[in-house]
């Protein structure tokens, strides 16, 4: 495995990071990789802002390559040696994505909040009888969560 720390070169145009969130920036990163049809996402990131520009910190299968001279990129053989019963920490920022049946034999995608807002029934309560968002959120995320924790060993 290896671990990496990705930065906009410093020679690069910052414009080119404008728009890189979401979907975009999962894409950008993914293009670090040799193209490899059969290649299933094979890396972790995160984000960090905290200077000027952003940083990307990446663990992954395979060692990331800058084909278009745009990133800078330090990478080193990353072997964590853990230990059964460790207690790890880590932050995590996920889109979560549910997906229900139509009824017709299709599934129909949506986020997780506006899942809830549909099962709920939620936006056609009246303000003062909707339940608290964020106490939905809570409970359906770690919902969401746990069953993917659990299956990669968390």
């Amino acid at each position: 495995m290896y671990f990496s720390r990705i930065r906009l070169r410093n020679d690069a145009d910052p414009k080119q990071l404008v728009g890189l969130t979401g979907y975009r920036e999962h894409q950008a990163l993914w293009n670090l990789f040799d193209p490899d049809p059969q290649a299933s996402r094979d890396f972790l990131f995160r984000r960090d802002e905290t200077q000027a520009q952003p940083i990307y910190y990446l663990v992954s299968q395979r060692q990331p390559t800058d084909r278009r001279n745009l990133w800078q990129i330090e990478t080193k053989d990353y072997y964590p040696n853990l230990r059964p019963g460790q207690t790890l920490a880590f932050s995590l920022r996920a889109n979560p994505v549910i997906a229900r049946s139509d009824g017709k034999g299709r599934s129909q995608r949506n986020d997780l909040v506006m899942d809830i807002k549909k099962q709920t029934g939620w936006q056609k309560l009246p303000a003062d009888e909707r339940p608290a968002l964020d106490g939905l959120l809570q409970q359906a995320g770690e919902s969401w969560l746990e069953p993917r924790l659990q299956k990669a060993g968390a």
